[in-house]
């Protein structure tokens, strides 16, 4: 999306977007407009960063889960490999700092505010670690509506297929 300076902008514009799928939706639809709205400027490098999203959709470790519409196994190897950059490990001597930190931020806590003191013992996670711990989380809050976009984008496209092709398809 271009601003009012026809500078290029990376967070696609809504009304572009909405617009684009009106055209596609009456008149059939532009690729380059496509590409536009979805933030490909067409350089080299988005060329590859495409190229190496759809073959990782494609040569996936597993298929998703029965009745999911997210491969979790795979959404799990992504994070863990984002989590790998710029990570730092944890030497004993940070690891026994940060514990005494949390200790003292705990009293402090207790003294400062009536909040009861907290249940479950503090842990120090490494980025991938943390990824093992959130993904649970995420998986509950996302699913439902990754399940709902799965069968609203499957019943929009077979509405708009024509007759004998949503024939073939439903079997």
């Amino acid at each position: 999306m271009n601003d009012e300076n026809g500078n290029s902008n990376s967070t696609p514009d809504p009304e572009d977007i909405r617009r684009l799928w009106e055209q596609m939706m009456s008149q059939g639809f532009d690729p380059e407009a496509l590409a536009s709205a979805a933030g490909f400027d067409g350089s080299p490098e988005s060329l590859q960063q495409l190229f190496a999203n759809i073959q990782g959709a494609f040569f996936l470790p597993t298929p998703p889960e029965e009745g999911s519409g997210v491969n979790w196994q795979a959404a799990a190897l992504k994070a863990k490999e984002i989590a790998k950059v710029g990570s730092v490990a944890l030497d004993d001597k940070d690891r026994k700092n940060l514990t005494d930190s949390i200790g003292i931020a705990n009293l402090w806590l207790n003294e400062a505010t009536s909040i009861s003191e907290v249940a479950v013992e503090a842990k120090l996670l490494s980025r991938a670690l943390w990824v093992d711990d959130a993904l649970p989380l995420f998986r509950a809050l996302a699913e439902p509506v990754a399940d709902r976009m799965n069968r609203s984008l499957g019943e929009a496209i077979q509405s708009q297929l024509p007759e004998e092709l949503a024939e073939t398809l439903k079997g």
